[in-house]
């Protein structure tokens, strides 16, 4: 670093302009941008072709659904077979009518208060429900959310 600009010089011993960084970027914004459109048509080796891998929105998503699983539940990361305590006392407090499911109005709750009211919109439940709902009744059960919870992103 250098303490007169406070700007960085090496990373391992290399200067950062000369390294090669990997970021996910929308084909959208890849050729809506100028400075990624440019850099595309300069490196063309560099970018994969547009029916590669799937469009950055549903993979952000599909994240921030398994982290907000993740901050509501305080999953441990090395679950047993057995439904992990910490998942089934979240599911025991956020199932409100204990009817053995969570619904779109269980998550808001369980939003509200694990993660405070600006996130606890039913648009964000829904789609933290569709990622681990294995049967597709709109709902999850304890065992999809183990599940789920044990296979992530």
């Amino acid at each position: 670093m250098d303490s007169s600009s406070s700007s960085i010089e090496q990373i391992q011993g290399e200067a950062p302009q000369q390294r090669l960084y990997r970021v996910v970027v929308d084909t959208y914004v890849l050729h809506s941008s100028p400075v990624l459109s440019a850099y595309a048509k300069k490196f063309p080796e560099r970018i994969p072709a547009p029916d590669t891998g799937k469009p950055a929105l549903p993979l952000l998503l599909r994240y921030f659904c398994f982290r907000a699983w993740r901050d509501l539940v305080d999953v441990n990361p090395n679950p047993s077979a057995n439904a992990n305590p910490s998942v089934a006392d979240f599911f025991r407090r956020s199932d409100a009518d204990k009817n053995g499911t969570l619904d779109v109005s269980d998550v808001v709750g369980a939003l509200r208060l694990g993660l405070g009211e600006d996130m606890a919109t039913p648009i964000l439940a829904q789609q933290m429900l569709n990622i681990l709902d294995g049967n597709n009744d709109g709902q999850v059960n304890l065992p999809e959310l183990t599940s789920g919870l044990s296979v992530g992103v």
